[in-house]
């Protein structure tokens, strides 16, 4: 064990890779060393390992495992290389939370634009109306009422869409 493995796993001396790269006391179903071992060829395989960094990331691992053969070419032992991903998938991870948030915002202010092309000409046509009836001295206090509502509840909206856009 080198000692980047060490640093991480202070005592994998004597642990099997199961023990080590799983954290489990049974060999692993997609583990490159069993594979490796059942095959007698070079085998290689991504594992979690279900055991998290100080920075809540779990810890994962590019495993290579490799049959050593003595002269005989008989099988005598098996190297595995772990390549250590966690930070590499920590950063596809926040890059695809980053495009999440951008698909979200793109649509938030798509649909707050197509919300203001529909909001405008009401608020516009409720003005139109309310001067009219001003202009031809139309007197009914609760059509008036109700032209107020509706700009009331428009103006409510345009501020709901300013929010969105804010957001996006």
């Amino acid at each position: 064990i080198n000692e980047a493995t060490r640093e991480i796993f202070p005592n994998a001396v004597g642990m099997s890779c199961h023990e080590i790269f799983c954290a489990g006391d049974k060999t692993c179903q997609v583990c490159a060393l069993q594979r490796s071992i059942e095959s007698g060829n070079i085998e290689s395989g991504i594992e979690r390992t279900g055991i998290y960094n100080d920075d809540g990331d779990e810890l994962v691992f590019d495993l290579t495992s490799s049959p050593v053969k003595n002269q005989e070419g008989d099988i005598s032992g098996y190297i595995v290389i772990a390549q250590n991903l966690t930070e590499q998938y920590r950063l596809e991870k926040q890059l695809r939370h980053t495009q999440k948030m951008e698909a979200i915002g793109t649509l938030a202010g798509g649909v707050a634009h197509d919300f203001n092309n529909v909001l405008t000409p009401i608020m516009g046509y409720a003005e139109i109306i309310r001067l009219k009836m001003r202009q031809e001295a139309f007197a009914d206090t609760v059509v008036y009422g109700y032209l107020d509502e509706i700009l009331k509840a428009s103006r409510r909206a345009r501020d709901l869409v300013e929010q969105v856009l804010t957001f996006s």
